[in-house]
C-alpha cells in the first residue's frame, strides 16, 4: 500500500468496519500502518492533540494484561515523543 492510499474512501470504510467488529484486527491494521509510514503522521491533516490522543489509544491497547505487546508501545511513544520535538521546534521560530 503507498502512503496516498491510507485516506481512500474505500479503506476508510473497511477500517470503520473493522473497528466496529472486529476491534483487535483493526488497531493491528492500524498498528501496521503507523509502523510502516510514521512519517505520514507528522503531515497528516488532523490537529497534533488528536494524533496523540488516537496514539495513546493504541498504546493502552497493547499494554491490556492479556495482550502485553510493549515493543508496539514503545515504537509509538516514540512516534509521540518526536511529535512533541517537532511541536516544541515550530513553537520556538
Amino acid at each position: 500500500m503507498k502512503p496516498e492510499d491510507l485516506h481512500n474512501k474505500d479503506n476508510i470504510a473497511k477500517m470503520a468496519l473493522l473497528k466496529e467488529y472486529d476491534y483487535d484486527a483493526f488497531i493491528r491494521v492500524l498498528y501496521k500502518s503507523i509502523e510502516s509510514f510514521p512519517d505520514r503522521i507528522k503531515v497528516d491533516p488532523y490537529l497534533r492533540e488528536s494524533k496523540v490522543s488516537a496514539l495513546y489509544k493504541v498504546i493502552e491497547y497493547f499494554k491490556q494484561d492479556d495482550i502485553q505487546e510493549f515493543e508496539k508501545c514503545a515504537l509509538i511513544q516514540k512516534i509521540i515523543d518526536d511529535l512533541d520535538k517537532d511541536d516544541i521546534s515550530d513553537s520556538s521560530e
